[in-house]
């Protein structure tokens, strides 16, 4: 397996993936990547174009203002209220 990159967790993500580590005796590599490739298919992304078709209150993007949403915050939203299985 090649080595990507890093990833800084937050304090929360980094007591799941020790606890997680200690149910199961895997490597965190393991663990996060399992993680993140398990977690694809629960993710949607949501650009800015699906949102102005969506809402029409919104500026269009010509207006020269940009919505957040689209964002790291509102992409992992989907992540965070998805149901565990």
């Amino acid at each position: 397996m090649e080595c990507i990159g890093t990833v800084r967790l937050t304090p929360e993500a980094e007591k799941v993936v020790h606890r997680l580590k200690a149910k199961t005796g895997l490597p965190i590599r393991q663990i996060v990547s399992d993680i993140i490739v398990q977690a694809e298919v629960i993710i949607t992304i949501e650009t800015e174009e699906d949102t102005y078709m969506k809402t029409p209150f919104l500026p269009s993007p010509s207006a020269g203002s940009s919505p957040t949403v689209g964002s790291p915050a509102s992409f992992w939203s989907a992540a965070r209220t998805a149901p565990c299985s």
